[in-house]
This record gives structure tokens, C-alpha cells and sequence, in this order.
């Protein structure tokens, strides 16, 4: 199929809000200066596991110049989930909190046995779960088949088992969560916060406040990084949106959040932990026939967004080559750990690790060249690959040869040098909608309206070229 020709996209142009951002004119979160606005800040449980058995709020609130103090009694029944900053912090200390600490679940395949104590009593199982699976506190379950991998395996001429695991972390953003609210004359209510998705955040802020979508407007300030740890929602931010608006709403005044460093490490989203199991069956040549595996994906003390994420990793982990029969099975598992969310690929880099060092592994194992084991199970356009029914476009293979030879690959190597090549994958899906609109002016040039967040190349790059073309 011949290539389209552009006469504006490919071009270089000046990227808007550039010169802002070298200059130090964007406004960025804590760069916010609103009238009259109140610090808030939010008492942090010292337990991993713990019930309350009582809040003692009396003392807090008796504190000359505190405005508001709010808990979970002062909100709307829905499950999801001049003063100084020096007083808030005061105040923060003199909230009495009765806990009863219960038992701890840090390893997710301890939680899993049947004997682990139960994290989320009022939280059934996932009705997909195998008739004689016997697991507890599992959120999500997801199953990957295709042919006879059984079959397939016994008839290998070897094979290789082995497990890969990934520890959590944070992306740690220069740039701190933010979250100020204000409730207008009009009775609306405006939330300025530096997520990268203001519209999950609308959604989740009217509906924990029981407010309807209309009443609830959100406010983008410029972005100083996220990697995705600002992306899910309420879940990403410690959920400060809407105990910033609670606030607000209690007080009859602005209030302002902003995250220290040691809150934004402890209390917002970070990436999933996940073990995983692989098993791999090839032929003597060095044709893959068979995989088999199992992930388990750390979600930490609540769902946010493990499910999708350990599914996506659950289906990763069957590669991006040519494997004709596969059977992986992946549990996403509370745990009494930091909430999990996305981080550069929800559950892509877990398994790429696990796939591309278990290939190269393979490959030891055979006495073949790594690179050339790849390109022996290459698939092509047309092929049917783990997740995708039919591929149209493949240049995989080229990618690989290219950087062999931009890379030296197979040249002698100097003392303490080393060199490898690995691939990576991405399975990309649509979000709930989206849209834009174009004002053609009278000048001739073009105004666009689009809900996305500057926090890369496509709103102040990709977008103007894409219109101008």
C-alpha cells in the first residue's frame, strides 16, 4: 500500500507552551494563588491493617483558626472510597483515632491460600474463576488460551520453566499532587487539580459528594510529571479531590491540598508488583510451539487499577511472537499495601522483563544466537499473536535487523562490555469516548477545543499538525 504524502505532518515546528515552560511561566499546581484559600490536610493511618473503632475530631476542631474538620461521617454514604499550614498540622495531631490492628497480608500468594484472613469481607470472588480454583482475596481473574498447549508441550523438544518477579515503585514526579476547591455563588463546584485525567476525577469527586456531573466543573493546571501515576482517576491522588471538596464545602471557603513529599510517596499510586511463572516448549530448530504461565499481580489494599492492569499483563506474558498454543492464568490479589495504579504501561514492563529474559534464556538453552531465535518466531502481517486476532502491520523484524547492524551485534566485545536486544509490546484500547472541535476563524487560522492533558507531544505538537495538514 503506498504511503501518503504530507505537505505539514513530519515537519518540525516550534512546540506551543514551550518557551512557558523553559521560562517558568506555566502555572503549575503549587504555583496557584487563590483568595482567601485555606490549607487542608489529611490524617494518615500508621496501620497497614486496622479497623477504627472511633474519631475524636472535639479537640481539632476547638483549635482558634480551624475552619473544618471532616471525616467519612460528614460524607455521602458511597463506596468507592487566617489559618497557616503550621495549624492544619496542629490540628492533624490532636484527632483522636481508635484502631483495633488486624492481621497483616504483604506476600499476594500468602493472600491467596484459602487460610489468609479475608481483606474485603462485603467483596465477592470474580465470577470467571476456575470451578476448583481454592483462592481467597483475588479482585480480578483473567484466562488467556489458544489451541492445545498440552498437546503441544509433550511434543517439544525442550522445554523451559522458569519464574520472574517485579518489585513496586513509585514514579516519584517532580512535581507533587495538588488538589483546591471552591464552592461558587451559583452553587457549582470547581476543583483545580493537576491529574492527568480531570475527567475521571469530575466523575469520581460528583459522585463520592453525591453531586450531579453538572455541578461539579474540574480545573487543569499544567502538569509537572505524572508517568501515568496521575492518570487513574481519585485513585491515583490519594483521593484528595474530593476530601479537598468536602472541605470546602464545610469551611464555606477555598481550600487548597497540597501533598509533601513523604504523602506523595506513601499515599498515592504506584506501579504493581507481580511473580510471574513461564513455560516455554520449542523444537530443536528453535520454533516456539507452546507457553504456558501464571501471574500473580499485586493490587495492594484496594482494586484501583490492578484488574486492568493484571490483565494486560496476564496477556503480555504470552509474548509478541509467533506461539501457536498458550494457556495463562493471572490473579490480580489484595494485599495490605499501598494502593496500586498505572505507571508507564499498566503491566507491560512486568511482563516484557519476564518475556524477553525468558527468550533469551530459551535461546542459551538451544545454542542459538538471541536475536536469531527472535526472527525465527517473527510473526507477520496476517498472523494471530496473544491478544491480537490478526495483525496488519509488522515491522517488528525489520526494527530487529536494523539494530543488530546499528549496533554492532555479533562483533567482538571489549573487557567489561556486554550487548543484548530485547522487543517490547503494547496493547492499546479505546477509552469511554472522546472528541474536538475546530473554530475556523476569520483570519483564516484555526482554533482547537480538545480534552486532553498537555503532559507530552500531542496537545502544543501532534494536534496543531495534524489540524494544519
Amino acid at each position: 500500500m503506498a504511503k501518503p504524502e504530507y505537505s505539514v505532518l513530519g515537519t518540525s515546528i516550534p512546540r506551543m507552551g514551550g518557551v512557558e515552560r523553559v521560562t517558568g511561566a506555566g502555572i503549575y499546581g503549587v504555583d496557584l494563588v487563590l483568595q482567601d484559600a485555606l490549607p487542608g490536610g489529611i490524617l494518615r493511618s500508621q496501620h497497614a491493617h486496622a479497623k477504627i473503632v472511633s474519631i475524636d475530631t472535639s479537640e481539632a476542631k476547638s483549635i482558634p483558626g480551624v475552619r473544618a474538620v471532616v471525616t467519612a461521617a460528614d460524607a455521602p454514604d458511597v463506596r468507592y472510597g487566617r489559618t497557616t499550614i503550621d495549624l492544619v498540622k496542629q490540628a492533624l495531631k490532636k484527632i483522636k483515632v481508635v484502631y483495633e490492628p488486624l492481621p497483616v497480608l504483604l506476600d499476594p500468594e500468602e493472600a491467596m491460600k484459602p487460610s489468609a484472613p479475608t481483606l474485603h469481607d462485603d467483596m465477592p470472588l470474580p465470577k470467571n474463576l476456575p470451578a476448583d480454583a481454592k483462592v481467597k482475596n483475588v479482585c480480578s481473574y483473567t484466562v488467556v488460551h489458544m489451541g492445545d498447549p498440552d498437546k503441544a508441550m509433550a511434543e517439544a523438544d525442550l522445554v523451559v520453566d522458569e519464574v520472574y518477579e517485579t518489585k513496586m515503585i513509585h514514579p516519584q514526579y517532580l512535581e507533587p499532587r495538588i488538589a483546591a476547591a471552591r464552592l461558587e455563588q451559583n452553587g457549582r463546584l470547581t476543583v483545580w487539580a493537576n491529574a492527568q485525567a480531570p475527567f475521571a476525577v469530575r466523575t469520581d469527586v460528583a459522585k463520592l459528594l453525591a453531586l450531579p456531573l453538572s455541578k461539579v466543573r474540574i480545573l487543569s493546571t499544567d502538569l509537572g510529571g505524572g508517568f501515568g501515576g496521575k492518570a487513574s482517576g481519585i485513585t491515583s491522588g490519594a483521593a484528595i479531590e474530593p476530601i479537598c471538596a468536602l472541605l470546602a464545602l464545610e469551611a464555606k471557603r477555598t481550600v487548597m491540598i497540597v501533598l509533601d513529599k513523604a504523602e506523595e510517596t506513601i499515599s498515592t499510586t504506584i506501579r504493581s508488583g507481580a511473580k510471574m511463572y513461564i513455560k516455554t516448549g520449542v523444537k530443536k530448530d528453535g520454533t516456539i510451539v507452546a507457553r504456558t504461565g501464571k501471574v500473580v499481580y499485586d493490587a495492594g489494599a484496594y482494586s484501583g487499577f490492578g484488574a486492568m492492569a493484571g490483565a494486560r499483563c496476564t496477556n503480555m506474558l504470552g509474548g509478541w511472537y509467533l506461539t501457536p498454543n498458550v494457556h495463562i492464568d493471572g490473579y490480580v490479589v489484595y494485599t495490605n499495601k499501598q494502593v496500586c495504579g498505572p505507571v508507564r504501561g499498566p503491566g507491560g514492563p512486568q511482563a516484557a522483563f519476564a518475556v524477553e529474559s525468558h527468550m533469551d534464556s530459551i535461546a542459551a538453552k538451544l545454542g542459538m544466537d538471541p536475536a536469531e531465535f527472535r526472527l525465527k518466531n517473527m510473526p507477520e502481517a496476517g498472523d494471530r499473536i496473544v491478544g491480537v486476532p490478526k495483525l496488519r502491520d509488522v515491522s517488528l523484524g525489520e526494527t530487529i535487523r536494523i539494530a543488530k547492524e546499528k549496533i554492532g551485534w555479533g562483533k567482538k566485545l571489549k573487557k567489561n562490555q556486554g550487548i543484548g536486544i530485547a522487543t517490547g509490546s503494547w496493547i492499546e484500547s479505546a477509552g469511554p469516548g472522546g472528541g474536538a472541535m475546530v473554530k475556523v476563524n476569520e483570519d483564516g487560522s484555526a482554533t482547537v477545543h480538545i480534552g486532553k492533558i498537555d503532559m507530552g507531544t500531542i496537545p502544543g505538537f501532534g494536534i496543531p499538525l495534524i489540524v494544519a495538514e
